[in-house]
């Protein structure tokens, strides 16, 4: 099954870099990454070049239009326009995706099926502290780290940190559903 990840983003290079290097330490990767940029200026198209620069193994593709206001949904389907794949991974381009973001979306793929996740977010703080060494190495997806920037306000999050097998999420979503709804951040058909 051919699967293309679909990276949105609007003149934010310093999240879009590192959300770009948490896609080589994918256990899966997608067989392209098309990056649906909302107008972006230079700086994002620098980043994006810069990327595929050096990851020459990744198939990387730049879906830009103009600076309209608003018009993400626009750009997304420009992408989803541009891609031949069979299966489509969405995410958001302020977003570091965990070492198996792309494997568990292509485990959880069927036919009429779209998948929506949760996502963890970051305090101010620790978003301003992460560098691209904290994502390749790992260690921003640690709960430690988590914990030590003051991640686990409630239960649901410290549950979306703990590394459960498949089968054991899926009596989690039984248990505690996450309400179905597309996320720009994490979903996929």
């Amino acid at each position: 099954m051919k699967t293309d990840l679909i990276v949105s983003t609007y003149n934010a290079p310093r999240a879009l870099a590192l959300s770009l290097a948490s896609i080589p330490g994918q256990v899966l990767r997608p067989d392209t990454v098309l990056i649906a940029d909302d107008g972006s200026g230079e700086e994002t198209r620098q980043v994006i070049e810069a990327f595929a620069k050096a990851h020459p193994d990744i198939r990387v593709e730049h879906v830009w239009h103009e600076d309209n206001g608003f018009e993400k949904n626009t750009i997304l389907n420009r992408a989803i326009e541009a891609s031949d794949a069979d299966y489509l991974i969405f995410t958001d381009g302020d977003c570091l995706m965990h070492p198996t973001f792309v494997r568990r979306h292509i485990d959880l793929a069927a036919p009429k099926r779209f998948v929506c996740g949760s996502l963890i977010r970051l305090g101010a703080e620790a978003t301003e502290a992460v560098v691209e060494e904290d994502i390749t190495s790992g260690r921003v997806f640690d709960r430690a780290w988590l914990r030590h920037w003051g991640t686990f306000d409630r239960l649901g999050t410290w549950l979306k940190a703990m590394p459960f097998s498949l089968s054991a999420m899926s009596l989690a979503e039984i248990m505690w559903p996450i309400r179905k709804s597309w996320m720009g951040s994490n979903s996929a058909a």
